[in-house]
């Protein structure tokens, strides 16, 4: 009787307990809730105020519509907007921007609840004549590392040998390609704001912008120098940077030869005058070659045939020789002063005509491709800024300079006022020829690393995989693609570092477990044949 009482009991106990375990777990869905917020990415998780989810750590978002004292809706009645995933509304609607609510399950932060599996040991029973299972293979094992060094890599958790840290579960990767591929969920893909353009074709254009010195056109500088022996007279330009005509007496020099040399002249000139009146052709013939000597001589000395005639007209010998400029300009340099003794190829003056000078500017070896003959060019003054005149490329010089790496680009510019004068200082503007149709890409989206050229590419939603892409010319923002992609795959244009920097360690990681793989593998082969000796 007592051992009846005694069941009842229990059994009485055990009743009201569940029914009490039952009471909280029906009370706990119909809990009044005067601030609901859920996590977007776990929308079943929710709490009454601030909080964060217990499975990501994620804050809870407040949810839109929610009468305050109502119990949790349920996640069929949670609503999100597409364009601001994070904002949630309770019931179907509209947003603040007027789009159309969408359920929450189609969200892209949306993650499907863990199937809950049976703990408890199955009572089937087992078929010993059936093959047993095979063990899980390592890539299924679940290998756990430390954060702070990832080289650490072991079987199950515990401290990490060199810092004590706790290790963490290392999250499987696949690497292919040039790198390991990196999946990143949408949150995180937002927290470090990872962007992407398509690649496609395009027209590129650049603009170089250089300075440039005016000099003097080659093609318009003239020396002059003397031919003869002899002293300056009379010098009739005195003046650096003086103007001058073609034709103009710039000195006067006495030379004894050229006294000598005229009167030469005069003595063959009588002599053909006295043989022509004799009539004797022999006699004409030979002082008619003397006479084309002597003058021929005075030629060569630059006398001018108007001034020979002179000299044969009037009988008279000159006691200077007149130098004057073969060309219109201004004195760049003046070489005698009064009195100076000359020599044959002394230079005397330096003339140079600025009615067309040239701007010499510098282009960086890495520009040189963009650069043509007869582009377009605008050049500007520093001192002057309502200055602006427009040339062309002229010429390219052949040559590099070694130390700025830079090369020498003519342009020639018109100067009918003379306002550029040498060695001023311009800004040039080269407006090159664009290049059309070419694969570009935003150069924020190569990734250098000195040996090659990295370029990630979004293979699918999430999944981000490197490739090594060769380059072509550059543009102000753009950069030509030669290989590596093609057009409209889609590139990641910013945080493309942190992929490279986590593509890299997954690679690392990869190289770490194949050769734990590797040992693990030599040292069972190795007691194998330790055991079959021993056999």
């Amino acid at each position: 009787m007592k051992r009846l009482t005694l069941l009842a009991l229990l059994i009485a106990g055990i009743l009201l307990i569940s029914g009490l375990t039952g009471t909280q777990a029906a009370t706990s869905e119909t809990t009044p809730i005067e601030e609901l917020r859920v996590c977007v990415m776990h929308p079943w998780e929710h709490a009454d105020g601030e909080g964060t989810c217990s499975i990501c750590g994620m804050e809870y978002s407040t949810v839109h519509n929610h009468k305050p004292g109502t119990p949790f809706p349920g996640v069929d009645k949670i609503f999100f907007d597409s364009d601001n995933p994070m904002w949630v509304h309770e019931g179907p609607g509209q947003s603040p921007d007027g789009n159309t609510l969408k359920p929450i399950t189609d969200s892209p932060y949306y993650e499907e609840p863990e199937a809950e599996t049976d703990d408890e040991p199955s009572m089937e029973m087992t078929d010993h004549d059936s093959a047993p299972a095979e063990p899980a293979s390592s890539s299924t094992t679940q290998l756990w590392t430390c954060g702070m060094h990832p080289d650490v890599i072991q079987d199950e958790p515990g401290l990490c040998p060199i810092c004590h840290m706790d290790l963490i579960p290392l999250k499987g990767s696949t690497a292919a390609g040039t790198g390991a591929q990196v999946q990143i969920d949408p949150v995180t893909r937002q927290n470090i704001g990872v962007k992407t353009t398509p690649v496609k074709r395009q027209t590129l254009r650049r603009i170089i912008r250089t300075n440039a010195s005016v000099e003097v056109a080659e093609d318009r500088e003239v020396r002059v120098t003397s031919r003869v022996n002899g002293y300056v007279e009379t010098l009739r330009v005195a003046r650096t940077g003086d103007p001058v005509r073609k034709g103009q007496t710039l000195l006067d020099i006495y030379s004894p030869e050229l006294v000598t040399a005229q009167e030469e002249l005069l003595l063959a000139k009588r002599t053909f005058d006295a043989a022509k009146g004799s009539g004797n052709e022999t006699l004409v013939r030979s002082s008619s070659a003397l006479l084309k000597a002597a003058r021929k001589r005075l030629a060569l000395w630059e006398i001018s045939d108007k001034q020979i005639k002179q000299i044969e007209t009037s009988g008279e010998v000159k006691r200077t020789l007149s130098i004057v400029s073969p060309s219109s300009g201004i004195v760049l340099h003046k070489a005698v002063t009064q009195g100076d003794a000359v020599k044959p190829g002394s230079p005397l003056f330096k003339v140079g005509n600025l009615g067309v000078v040239w701007a010499i500017a510098q282009v960086y070896e890495f520009e040189m491709p963009w650069v043509k003959e007869g582009d377009q060019v605008e050049m500007t003054s520093v001192y002057d800024p309502h200055l602006r005149l427009h040339g062309t490329v002229d010429f390219i010089y052949p040559v590099l300079d070694p130390k700025s790496r830079t090369a020498n680009v003519r342009i020639k510019l018109d100067n009918p006022d003379e306002s550029l004068k040498p060695d001023m200082w311009l800004e040039a503007k080269i407006e090159s020829a664009p290049r059309e149709n070419v694969l570009a890409i935003p150069m924020s989206a190569v990734v250098r690393s000195g040996k090659r050229d990295i370029v990630f590419i979004e293979v699918d939603e999430g999944l981000f995989e490197p490739k090594e892409v060769r380059l072509g010319v550059e543009s102000d923002t753009q950069t030509e693609i030669l290989k590596g992609v093609e057009e409209g795959d889609r590139v990641v244009v910013s945080a493309q570092f942190l992929l490279d920097s986590e593509a890299k360690l997954q690679e690392a990681i990869q190289r770490r477990i194949a050769e734990r793989t590797k040992s693990s593998d030599d040292s069972s082969m190795s007691g194998m044949n330790q055991s079959g000796h021993a056999h």
